[in-house]
C-alpha cells in the first residue's frame, strides 16, 4: 500500500491505499460535494458542514443503491421471461 496525500476540504491528510488516482477522484467528490453544501446552507461549524455532507452523500448511496436493486430484479424478470420463451 501507498500513502497518498490528499485534501479534504482545507485539510491535508495522508491515506493509505493501492490505488491514487481512485482516491484522489473520491477526495474530489467530497470536495466537490461539501463547497456546493456550503455555498447553499450557512455553517459557523465545519464539523457540522461535513457531517451534514455525510449525510447527503449516504441518502445518494442508498437512492442508487435501491434503484440498483429495482435494476436487477427487473432483469431477472425479464431473463425469466426469455427463459420461458425459449423452452415453449
Amino acid at each position: 500500500m501507498k500513502t497518498i496525500e490528499v485534501e479534504l476540504f482545507g485539510r491535508k491528510l495522508r491515506i493509505r491505499g493501492d490505488d491514487p488516482a481512485k482516491i484522489h477522484k473520491y477526495a474530489d467528490y467530497l470536495n466537490a460535494e461539501l463547497n456546493e453544501l456550503k455555498s447553499k446552507i450557512e455553517f459557523t461549524d465545519h464539523t457540522n458542514l461535513i457531517l451534514f455532507g455525510a449525510l447527503i452523500i449516504t441518502e445518494k448511496y442508498f437512492l442508487e443503491r435501491d434503484m440498483n436493486n429495482a435494476l436487477a430484479d427487473e432483469m431477472n424478470r425479464l431473463n425469466d421471461m426469455i427463459k420461458a420463451f425459449v423452452t415453449e
